[in-house]
């Protein structure tokens, strides 16, 4: 997809300057879920731009319809994981555990620091407060969690071994569903929810997260 043309200046053949003209050329990446109907746009640009990638989009792959309407993401709730938060499951679900298996934090001086858990012997927030105590980044002010990864592990039922789905969230919109089958999409966007991990829904629109 080409932009207007754009132009500079040059030494030409004269020895003096002249302006050449060329053109610039623009990437863009869209992706479409049709079952969904969603276009996920990446490219460069504010509002409008998207705006007419839209509408290009509708004109070439959806003649006769209407253009996309964007759809905010929906906001994380990273303050939620501040104190060991319980994860509410229901025997339906056959979940054998759900953990924080990392936190990204970020200082108000301009730090950042990661820890991740290793091993079974103990949560993310036991090593923090045998490690750390009071000065923990989740007790100490000037820390604020921008992101973490969640492990939902499934237990083996129905013939089906144990497998494990990975989520991870980083503020303030952006969330890593596991997109293996669209049964998982939602399995995870409802967990999130029901923890209250990310934001309710617009009333107005039905949203799908990116991956």
């Amino acid at each position: 997809m080409e932009d207007r043309a754009a132009s500079e200046l040059t030494f030409g053949a004269s020895e003096g300057l002249e302006r050449q003209v060329f053109q610039r050329v623009l990437e863009v990446g869209i992706a479409c879920n049709p079952a969904e109907r969603i276009v996920e746009i990446c490219a460069a640009g504010g509002k409008k731009v998207r705006d007419e990638y839209a509408q290009a989009f509708s004109k070439h792959f959806a003649p006769g319809s209407d253009p996309p309407v964007e759809a905010p993401r929906r906001d994380v709730l990273l303050h939620t994981l501040r104190s060991q938060p319980a994860f509410p499951v229901e025997p339906a679900d056959g979940f054998e555990r759900v953990e924080v298996s990392s936190l990204d934090f970020f200082s108000t001086g301009g730090g950042f620091t990661r820890f991740e858990k290793r091993g079974d012997g103990e949560t993310i927030y036991q090593f923090l407060d045998r490690r750390f105590g009071q000065v923990s980044p989740l007790k100490a002010g000037g820390w604020q969690i921008v992101s973490a990864t969640l492990r939902i592990v499934i237990a083996a039922q129905d013939g089906k071994r144990r497998r494990t789905l990975t989520v991870t969230l980083r503020s303030p919109n952006t969330t890593t569903i596991p997109n293996k089958t669209e049964a998982d999409r939602q399995l995870v966007l409802k967990l999130l929810e029901r923890w209250n991990l990310i934001a309710p829904p617009s009333p107005e629109i039905d949203v799908i997260e990116d991956d």
